[in-house]
């Protein structure tokens, strides 16, 4: 069965309300052949509350190796866990690896962890929606008082 942005849209709709704001990558910026606009407005237009942009750090940057700095910091601090049934997620985490000769991460097969990310990078749009209904501000998600060389290295590996 072939589906479109709008069941799709539909489809979030039902399960969680037009009251959820949406975090959207940048392939949200892609063109849908058939309509001839980004995708994140046909998601928009189907009703969902999209972020008025694409999630980024709070610099305006998306980098990879950013991200994953951040997603093993989490990790490393009990601040990001990961149910153990969530085979897909551990199946991309331990396909992560470094190209030999460049150095960079090979992307290939990471749908799952490229969600994790854009979800971290999103955190400071996140908001608590407590019993009453009423939305309240999340705390800043950054650590004060914590010394990171996110290029220093860091206890975890890809490989």
């Amino acid at each position: 069965m072939i589906t479109t942005n709008g069941d799709n849209g539909n489809a979030l709709r039902t399960k969680w309300g037009s009251g959820v704001s949406i975090a959207w990558s940048h392939d949200g910026l892609q063109h849908d052949r058939s309509a001839g606009v980004p995708q994140a407005q046909l998601f928009r237009d189907a009703g969902l509350n999209m972020l008025p942009d694409r999630v980024t750090f709070p610099d305006g940057s998306s980098s990879v190796e950013a991200g994953i700095a951040e997603m093993l910091d989490r990790f490393s601090t009990g601040r990001l866990k990961v149910f153990a049934h969530l085979d897909d997620f551990f199946s991309e985490f331990r396909r992560y690896h470094r190209d030999e000769k460049t150095g960079r991460i090979v992307k290939a097969a990471d749908h799952t962890l490229d969600a994790v990310r854009y979800g971290i990078m999103g955190l400071r749009h996140a908001r608590v929606i407590a019993p009453d209904g009423k939305r309240r501000k999340r705390r800043p998600y950054t650590a004060k008082g914590v010394d990171y060389d996110v290029f220093g290295g860091s206890d975890f590996s890809f490989g």
